[in-house]
């Protein structure tokens, strides 16, 4: 029996653990009833014989356990120690690991910047209760439904219709009875702008209007105070405000003691009754800070265009919540679709469906991130930057691979010593990559670093509809997690091909000392090639999209504006929001314009309601007197009486504004050459008269004046048919943009507008205020950012090529010192062998070829953030090329010019 058990004990120590288990079932199975047998020959029963045969067989049992332990042990000793190897070997060439290190750290902190980026952009839930869970409603229109009086954001539909969030208040009230359909639903709108003052001091700050609902639908708290409630929400309450936790640090320092104090929102008194929870910020469009949230029913009282809660010509109101248990978004939009269209129909608006079904159907969205238009409109440059990132990231694994190969190379009599004395080839593949994820790990520590410094480059460069979009990049779990990852996995990848061929060793060769350096250099050159061929490729593709993004930016600031914005100061005011209504809004007007062009250095002062190239406006429809037509849309601005002349604007027909054009006088209007070229092709718009929003209006305005094409609504779009209004003609006054033309530089005169303010009405804010260059710029500030990072990765792109090239040819012209030598000894010309090793540029030939081929397969998804070039354009892919090519020729010519000096007797004694 014990050498049974011996027997046992030995197939399960030197078996593989798999076929071990195997084995001895077999063995165990076979035996144990002999064993039961012998037993009972000895005169015990058959279950003390069971017994006895069962504790001989435990043994067994009890040595595999400790062998499992064992080899646990073992495989955790033998991890350490390729640790420890990795670590020592890395130590002995600082030079090789520093360069890796750092080669690798651009690439890993270039990507994680880009995640941190993505995370705050389109993965970041709200956070709430159970976000995954939160539902944002919209609604799709067929194509003959017209919805007038929109507030917010809104889209065409494939087929020509319109889309968009903003909801009637009542059709929010008969979702919300609903409770079949829902088990939580609340509504929200944004508010911009609004005069906080506190102890007589006004603040510009934005917020939100939100039901009763708002904070118990989404489960959050409050950090201090109590939230609203649904009492709060109802007529006649009395009002209240809950700030947010970034605004109660920054303007109360946190003092718990203002809550039930009294602060005024647009002069009107509001108890401020608790404050949000940190890092919850709302539930608005990426980028916006809630800093005050009033109930609903309060809206009217800060907002003078707001409508009544009751009101069913306006759509305003944003919608979510959590839809009821066993309730699917289809069975939802289903119900809801019959109960908006019932709302559709009852109103002007309606205009039955071709099909019979009903006009617009409101459609389920996740709504875990809020509001999700913003989000959409930043995700393709995000999208393309990552691309450029990813490439930019495959280069530097490239190029640390191509230094791998090289170390490996110098290494190979030491790894043949090794096999040689029994190393499995298992071992030295795990070894080699040990070596390499140390350097993954390293460059992924030290990539950290430059994600901080690049997070503060991207956090506030992305700009929508001309306003920047402020985003908050955190380093957190998520991205740490990102970041060990992708370092793991990129010194995989990087270190997989070295090791795989350092195992292959041809133990004779690589066992001599002299022909060390030589062994294996066939597989070495064709890796090395490979991998300049690859890196050359996507340096030239990531160099393609650079390129194509600084032509965009070229020609964006190249666009004709139609004004001159050189040397312009700008600013905003909102006079209804300090309580001026109407002619005394117009009056205020005045006398600020009048006050700012007696400011020393200031040859013209100007007001109107939009500023050109801002990248807002408003726009209307166009009807002309007995035409009998719709026109296209119109951008209408109304502007003071010297408008044009201050913003340089050329006239081309007719007169601008006088003072005979007072509020009394019949309307009049200039209109641009656009729509004078539209509407009246054939004969002069001087006299004619057209209205503005229905065809009963057609005759209420008389044109006076054509003056030049002005961009309004953005560089991007071509100038639409335009109309401007006189302002003293006007009694629906809103915020107030005013432009300063200067003399000189705008430091002087700066504090002396803030102070004319001042001194005619200390509750009046003054916001915005930038030269008129720096908001054109700001407008540029997506393309411009694009732009940079895709040419900082396309520079470093370009000199990893360049490294990876020299260093291949350094290694040939270390391959064949002997053969330049002989050469040489035997009267070639330098020159000759400057050619012989330049002939390796043809590896840069196929790269360019490759990276070309890859341009136009890939820059076409880049053809929406382009502007005046296509992804194909001659130019930038022939500069490309040529700056590789300029480039590779310098790295070439550098080991080139090193073989033409080698000295033939140098050369023969070192052989």
């Amino acid at each position: 029996m014990s050498r049974l058990r011996r027997f046992a004990l030995r197939l399960y120590n030197f078996i593989r653990p798999e076929q071990a288990e195997r084995e001895l079932s077999k063995e165990i199975a076979s035996h144990l009833g002999l064993v039961e047998d012998e037993f009972q020959r000895r005169g015990m029963t058959p279950h003390e014989a069971r017994k006895a045969a069962r504790r001989v067989f435990g043994g067994v049992e009890q040595a595999k356990e400790r062998s499992r332990d064992e080899r646990s042990f073992l495989w955790l000793e033998d991890a350490r120690r390729d640790v420890r190897h990795a670590v020592r070997s890395l130590r002995r060439t600082p030079g090789f690991s520093a360069v890796a290190i750092l080669t690798l750290a651009l690439g890993i902190g270039a990507n994680t910047a880009i995640f941190s980026l993505m995370d705050a952009v389109v993965w970041r839930s709200l956070p709430v209760r159970d976000p995954e869970q939160l539902v944002l409603l919209n609604w799709a229109a067929e194509p003959g439904v017209r919805i007038r009086n929109l507030q917010g954001s809104s889209d065409r539909t494939p087929d020509g219709g319109r889309t968009s969030t903003s909801f009637k208040y009542p059709a929010f009230e008969r979702f919300r009875a609903r409770d079949d359909v829902f088990s939580d639903l609340f509504a929200f709108a944004p508010l911009s702008n609004v005069n906080l003052s506190v102890e007589g001091r006004p603040e510009m700050v934005n917020g939100q209007a939100v039901s009763g609902e708002y904070f118990h639908a989404l489960g959050i708290g409050v950090a201090a105070g109590r939230p609203l409630d649904e009492w709060d929400d109802t007529a006649g309450a009395n009002p209240v405000v809950v700030i947010s936790y970034a605004y109660w640090q920054g303007r109360f320092g946190g003092d718990p003691g203002v809550i039930g104090e009294t602060i005024s929102l647009n002069r009107q008194p509001f108890t401020l009754v608790g404050v949000m929870p940190p890092g919850f910020q709302g539930t608005l469009q990426l980028g916006e800070s809630a800093d005050v949230t009033i109930p609903i029913e309060m809206r009217p009282l800060i907002d003078v265009e707001a409508p009544v809660v009751s009101d069913e010509d306006r759509w305003w109101a944003r919608i979510m919540g959590r839809l009821a248990e066993a309730v699917t978004p289809e069975l939802a939009e289903q119900i809801l679709s019959t109960s908006l269209a019932a709302t559709v129909e009852a109103s002007e608006e309606a205009i039955q469906s071709a099909g019979g079904g009903p006009p617009i159907r409101v459609g389920v969205l996740d709504g875990s991130r809020g509001l999700e238009e913003r989000r959409e409109v930043l995700k393709a440059p995000l999208f393309a930057i990552s691309v450029v990132a990813g490439l930019l990231l495959l280069l530097c694994c490239a190029n640390v691979a191509g230094l791998l190969a090289a170390r490996g190379s110098a290494q190979q009599r030491e790894l043949a010593i090794r096999l040689s004395l029994g190393s499995g080839r298992g071992r030295l593949i795990r070894q080699l990559l040990a070596e390499s994820l140390m350097i993954g790990i390293a460059g992924g520590a030290a990539g950290l670093g430059v994600a901080l410094a690049l997070r503060g480059i991207l956090a506030d460069q992305f700009v929508q509809s001309g306003t920047p979009v402020p985003l908050e990049l955190h380093l957190d779990r998520s991205v740490l997690l990102f970041t060990l990852g992708l370092s793991v996995l990129t010194g995989l990848v990087f270190g997989l091909a070295p090791a795989l061929r350092g195992s292959r060793l041809d133990l004779v060769q690589g066992l001599k000392k002299e022909s060390a350096a030589s062994a294996g250099s066939r597989s070495r050159m064709l890796l090395g090639r490979s991998l300049v061929v690859g890196q050359v490729a996507l340096s030239v593709l990531v160099l393609v999209v650079a390129g194509l993004f600084l032509g965009t930016v070229r020609n964006l600031q190249h666009v004709e504006l139609g004004f001159n914005p050189d040397n312009m100061l700008l600013f905003k005011v909102n006079p209804r929001l300090s309580g001026y209504e109407g002619r005394a809004a117009i009056d205020l007007q005045e006398r600020i314009r009048e006050r700012l062009s007696a400011i020393a250095g200031v040859r013209s002062a100007t007001a109107m309601e939009f500023s050109p190239a801002s990248g807002s406006g408003r726009s209307t429809r166009a009807y002309i007197q007995r035409q009998g037509e719709e026109g296209s849309p119109t951008d209408m601005l109304r502007a003071a009486p010297n408008f044009f002349d201050t913003m340089e604007i050329p006239v081309l027909l007719g007169r601008t504004f006088g003072p005979a054009d007072h509020a009394d006088a019949p309307q009049v209007a200039v209109v641009s050459e656009t729509f004078a070229r539209e509407f009246f092709p054939s004969e002069s718009p001087i006299g004619r008269r057209f209205g503005l929003g229905s065809a009963e209006n057609a005759g209420d305005v008389e044109i006076i004046g054509v003056v030049g094409d002005v961009t309004h609504r953005g560089l991007r779009m071509d100038p639409q048919p335009a109309v401007y209004l006189a302002e003293s003609q006007s009694q629906r006054f809103f915020y107030v943009t005013f432009a300063l033309r200067l003399s000189g530089g705008p430091a002087a005169v700066t504090p002396a507008v803030r102070e004319a303010l001042r001194s005619m009405d200390p509750h009046l804010p003054l916001y915005d205020l930038t030269l008129y260059e720096g908001q054109i710029e700001n407008g540029l500030r997506q393309e411009l950012q694009l732009a940079r990072l895709t040419s900082l990765f396309g520079l470093v792109g370009l000199a990893l090529a360049c490294v990876g090239l020299y260093g291949i040819l350094s290694y040939v012209v270390i391959q064949r010192r002997r053969e330049f030598g002989i050469r040489i000894a035997l009267g070639a010309q330098r020159s000759h062998v400057i050619a012989l090793v330049m002939r390796e540029l043809f590896l840069v030939g196929i790269g360019v070829v490759l990276g070309i081929l890859g341009a136009l397969a890939g820059t076409r998804y880049l053809e929406s953030l382009l502007f005046g070039l296509s992804p194909a354009d001659p130019s930038v892919i022939a500069g490309s090329v040529l700056a590789m090519l300029v480039a590779g020729a310098v790295a070439a010519y550098l080991p080139a010019r090193k073989a033409s000096r080698v000295d033939p007797l140098s050369a023969l004694r070192f052989e």
